[in-house]
Order: C-alpha cells, then sequence, then structure tokens
C-alpha cells in the first residue's frame, strides 16, 4: 500500500544560531555561501510551503531544525500552526517536530509547544562534564544548566522531548556514561550522532556495555 505521508525538514531561521559549539559544521559551512543566513522565513514563504504539502499528502510531519528554530520567534510558529489549521481536511493527520538546543524556552514555549504536541529534540551531550566541553554560549560560557532546566520543564509540562548527543573523540570512552546519566533523568529516547569516526571502536565497546545496562 502506497504510504501518503510527507516529512519536511525546515529551516525558519535559516542558518542563524545563538551558540557557539566547538565542533558545529554547519556555522562553518554557512560562512563559506554568497549569502550566510537568509533570515527569518516570511510568511507568504511559510503558507506556500503548507499549502503545497498538504495538497500532496494524507499525513504530514512539520520539522523546524537550524541553526537554532527558536529565533524565527514564537509569532512564526503561531502562524504557521494557525495556517495549517486553515488548509488542512479533516481527514489529514498533522505532527509537528522542532530540533532545538533549549535555551530560549520560556513559559510560553511551554504552553505552545504542549498544546500543538510537539515532539522535541533538545541537543545536550550528557553531564555538564562533557557538555560544557564544547556546547557554549556566544560569550563562550557553560550553558548545561540552563539547557538541561528547560528540559525538564518541558517533560513536566508533558512535552515529549528527546535529547541529541553528538559524540566525539573526546566523550566517546565514556559513553556509558552518558547514557547513564540521560537514562536517571527519565529522557526515553536519546539520539547519537557522530563526529568523527577516529574513535568508532571506543563507540562500539561503549553501545556493548550500554546494551547489557539495558
Amino acid at each position: 500500500m502506497f504510504d501518503n505521508s510527507l516529512n519536511l525538514l525546515i529551516k525558519p531561521a535559516s542558518s542563524d544560531c545563538n551558540m557557539r559549539c566547538k565542533y558545529c559544521f554547519y556555522r562553518d559551512e554557512a560562512r563559506q555561501r554568497k549569502k550566510s543566513s537568509y533570515g527569518v522565513m516570511n510568511s507568504e514563504t511559510a503558507e506556500n510551503i503548507i499549502k503545497k504539502s498538504l495538497a500532496v499528502s494524507e499525513s504530514c510531519n512539520f520539522c523546524f531544525q537550524g541553526g537554532e528554530p527558536t529565533l524565527a520567534g514564537l509569532d512564526f510558529f503561531r502562524e504557521f500552526t494557525s495556517c495549517v489549521k486553515k488548509h488542512k481536511k479533516k481527514s489529514q493527520k498533522i505532527s509537528y517536530s522542532l530540533q532545538t538546543n533549549g535555551t530560549r524556552i520560556n513559559n510560553e514555549w511551554l504552553k505552545f509547544l504542549a498544546a500543538e504536541k510537539f515532539l522535541v529534540g533538545v541537543s545536550i551531550d550528557g553531564p555538564p562534564s562533557e557538555h560544557d566541553r564544547f556546547r557554549l554560549d556566544p560569550e563562550c560560557k557553560p550553558s548545561f544548566y540552563r539547557i538541561f532546566s528547560n528540559s525538564r520543564k518541558m517533560l513536566s509540562a508533558g512535552i515529549g522531548a528527546n535529547v541529541l548527543t553528538v559524540l566525539t573523540d573526546e566523550n566517546a570512552l565514556t559513553a556509558g556514561n552518558i547514557y547513564n546519566f540521560f537514562k536517571k533523568t527519565v529522557f526515553y529516547t536519546i539520539s547519537i550522532y557522530l563526529v568523527s569516526i577516529r574513535s568508532i571502536g571506543a563507540v562500539f565497546s561503549s553501545a556493548a556495555k550500554i546494551t547489557r545496562l539495558h
């Protein structure tokens, strides 16, 4: 049977980001382009995406990524979801997901994400000793406690939240400890992103330990 579903990856704030992660390849890539950032997506473009997507699918997932997508502003997302409701058919199934660094989540964001049933992925690299090694704010200061606090608030608000963790040469040897840290914090889904293959043996060794622990 033909699966008439559609998944879209949307960058509403182009390459703009409010973090200065040391391993970020996208920031460097954006700098190499003729125009590094196209700014926030305008309403006309957003509506065109919505109308064309709904015209060819029975179910549609709108996934927002960056850069940092929340830099588009909460009003952008409110207008986007309102536009979807305006154009969708009753039979169409709509879902939303957001990959964020979690720094800008406040009470208004919590209410919105919960109401629209967003699935939210938060970029956290484990406990402070691992996370703050690479994931720094624009002033090159640690970001863990702010992000972790916002993540727990999302879980408390009933928002589906998981974590995206980057494995590097530096933290691959302690992947088991990172997994156990998240296991204790009630995050049910952990996605792993590799930025280096030099420690691939260590990653698989840690993965074997994680399997035994689970």
